[in-house]
């Protein structure tokens, strides 16, 4: 869903970001650093939520 999102151009933030940590959980390293990159240029809507993100968890 967050993937249709992008390319139907949500310009938010959480989306990018939280496909990145999707991407991330499922061992999809390389699309995640990808993903994060473009959360980093994009701005946060203030009606959306960004995912938690633990880098420590085992």
């Amino acid at each position: 869903m967050l993937q249709r999102a992008l390319a139907l151009g949500s310009d938010d933030r959480h989306a990018a970001f939280n496909l990145g940590v999707a991407l991330l959980n499922t061992g999809r390293t390389a699309q995640a650093r990808a993903a994060f990159e473009q959360a980093r240029t994009m701005a946060a809507s203030p009606f959306t939520w960004e995912a938690w993100f633990d880098p420590q968890a085992h």
